[in-house]
């Protein structure tokens, strides 16, 4: 099982969605993707740093 935060989140109580690991997000013109700004700073346990490629990653793999 994987434990993990995402990018965005649910706002406690509500359906209002706030950010998470990413700080802001902005949909493209065409509405056919979204481009998030992540946050910085963020590493995981094994000291890591979380980036795009590491979103990237982990989106391939929930698919895989």
């Amino acid at each position: 099982d994987n434990i993990f935060e995402g990018l965005v989140e649910y706002e406690a109580g509500s359906v209002l969605i706030q950010p998470c690991l990413a700080t802001s997000w902005e949909p493209s013109a065409d509405g056919t993707e979204i481009v998030f700004n992540l946050r910085k700073g963020v590493k995981f346990h094994d000291g890591t740093d979380f980036n795009a490629d590491a979103v990237v990653f982990s989106f391939a793999r929930q698919y895989d």
